[in-house]
């Protein structure tokens, strides 16, 4: 995990999170602002639109950050996600924005947002034998009400070994 998406990734965009009908989303003023707050420098920019037999059309932008470049595309879409066939100007600026959003989340900025997640995933916890049994031991005591016999035991355990 290069070190952009590992720090982005790690940022809780909640508070600015939105939602319209049953979809959560980020609107692009507030993935560029967190964006711009961890990494000045990055630029953007709308690529060449995409348009279809069906009067449909696709939007296209890249977004790079330290010098690395992803590509992100989008269909017009309205607010069910639903392509919208002959797209007027304002649907087309509508979507180029949530398009750069989408592109900003490619370096994990709100990407959990595209999972439907509340919260960005915790790191998981792989129990080793030895979690397991100190587990036991001191709910053992903790059943007995013997809480010195508890935090005896949570004394001694190698602390190294327990920790993620």
């Amino acid at each position: 995990m290069n070190d952009v998406f590992k720090k982005l990734s790690a940022v809780n965009v909640n508070a600015a999170k939105e939602r319209k009908g049953k979809f959560d989303y980020l609107p692009w003023t507030d993935a560029w602002t967190i964006l711009m707050e961890h990494y000045p420098d990055a630029t953007h920019d709308m690529l060449e639109d995409v348009y279809y037999p069906d009067g449909s059309m696709e939007v296209r932008s890249s977004v790079t950050i330290n010098g690395q470049t992803h590509k992100c595309f989008l269909p017009v879409i309205d607010h069910r996600n639903n392509a919208i066939q002959h797209p007027n100007a304002f649907d087309v600026n509508k979507n180029r924005m949530r398009c750069l959003a989408k592109n900003i989340a490619l370096f994990g900025l709100g990407l959990y947002i595209f999972r439907g997640e509340d919260l960005p995933q915790e790191p998981q916890v792989e129990e080793t034998p030895e979690m397991i049994r100190a587990g036991a031991e001191i709910n053992e005591c903790l059943e007995a009400d013997d809480l010195h016999g508890a935090a005896q035991l949570w004394d001694e355990w190698d602390q190294e070994e327990l920790q993620i």
